[in-house]
């Protein structure tokens, strides 16, 4: 079995956790934390490149994933703004249908992801993020509609 999917894969979906986090604030202490280890794994292992004298395309994968797992880092956090804006704008019967077919249908999507998986008619790794993204978007949005009826608030008070 090659793990080479699961780890990639985990370097990349892991920048995604810190914005399931019930407040703001600590939703960006974790965030903080998590770049601070992605810049010392990256010198780590830009370390270990120099030592070995390899360079060009092995360099630029590792640039590509730090730039990559960034990305998804603060995109998750724009995402769950939009999120938490969006429910608290909507009525409450509007907030629960939207957040019923977010639900059912991020479901199906991870269902139908694992089939795939699971008859070996998807990529290891496309499988893997396909269904971790979906179940974060299904997590998400439950938790931006819970908290849809008080205001957006930067303390741990939600």
């Amino acid at each position: 079995m090659r793990w080479e999917a699961l780890i990639i894969s985990t370097i990349l979906l892991a920048p995604s956790l810190p914005s399931l986090l019930p407040g703001w604030r600590s939703a960006l202490v974790a965030a903080g934390c998590l770049q601070g280890l992605l810049v010392v794994g990256f010198l780590l292992a830009f370390q270990q490149l120099v030592a070995v004298r390899e360079e060009g395309p092995a360099f630029m994968g590792l640039v590509l994933l730090y730039g990559i797992a960034t990305g998804v880092l603060v995109c998750s956090l724009v995402a769950r703004l939009i999120m938490q804006i969006v429910f608290s704008s909507l009525s409450d019967r509007a907030a629960a249908t939207l957040c019923r077919v977010v639900t059912v249908s991020g479901l199906a999507i991870a269902g139908l992801a694992l089939d795939g998986l699971a008859g070996f008619s998807l990529a290891r790794g496309a499988g893997i993020v396909m269904v971790s993204a979906s179940l974060w978007l299904v997590l998400a949005t439950r938790l931006a509609h819970r908290r849809s009826p008080t205001s957006i608030s930067w303390t741990d008070t939600a």
